[in-house]
């Protein structure tokens, strides 16, 4: 983020291409279902565009042993092959998922989720960026190893995004320090109200800057929360 610059809006943001072994083949994460924290953080960091590899949102594993290719992780971009997962979505031209299966359909659905967050919340198409790793590398219930915070801001809107890269499930407490809500110019009128948007969850969670936000990341995975004052 700091490296690139004023050229960061110019950038794109991607966890996979055709150079890249898939996140779920063998040679990387083996399941696509491991690839939601990091494409949280790639999708939700700035205000530059994001790519979904095709077949991503499928979790296609790129194991196919084609062409000249061989076996090695990766997906030929030549029309001399095609994938077993975008055929079955594609379903003779109905593009439904009527043959996906279950774990394919959930995956599916979080990334629709994710990339129509990233166009309709403007906290995250146009907003500020607030690392809250500082604040937190001392924190005890924040392993800074495994999961990483941070904000997205407008001036009037507000994300908090917590992922967690570690295979199993974890309760974390992510401290938020004044500053990040001076930085976004927004007041702290004692506390504040925390709303999931990409699960289905319907609670939302209420802390204040002395009182940290208290959560549960699911294994390889994230949220993002839009905050509010009470």
């Amino acid at each position: 983020l700091n490296n690139v610059g004023d050229i960061q809006h110019k950038m794109l943001n991607f966890i996979e291409n055709h150079d890249e072994q898939r996140v779920a083949s063998d040679y990387f994460l083996k399941d696509g279902k491991h690839g939601p924290a990091a494409m949280i953080v790639t999708a939700c960091v700035n205000v530059n565009p994001v790519m979904i590899y095709f077949g991503q949102e499928l979790g296609e594993r790129g194991m196919d042993e084609e062409g000249f290719s061989g076996k090695n992780g990766r997906t030929s971009i030549f029309d001399y092959w095609s994938l077993d997962t975008v055929r079955r979505w594609n379903n003779n031209g109905k593009w439904d998922d009527t043959l996906l299966t279950g774990e394919e359909r959930a995956l599916q659905k979080f990334y629709a989720k994710l990339l129509t967050l990233c166009n309709r919340e403007r906290a995250l198409s146009e907003g500020l960026f607030y690392d809250l790793m500082p604040a937190n590398y001392d924190n005890f219930e924040f392993d800074s190893t495994k999961q990483f915070a941070f904000l997205r801001g407008t001036g009037d809107e507000l994300i908090l995004a917590v992922v967690n890269f570690d295979n199993k499930e974890v309760d974390v407490v992510v401290n938020i320090p004044t500053h990040a809500m001076d930085f976004f110019g927004i007041p702290d009128n004692g506390s504040f109200n925390a709303f999931p948007l990409l699960s289905d969850s319907k609670f939302n969670t209420v802390f204040s800057i002395d009182s940290p936000i208290r959560i549960k990341v699911g294994a390889t995975s994230g949220e993002l929360y839009k905050i509010s004052s009470c």
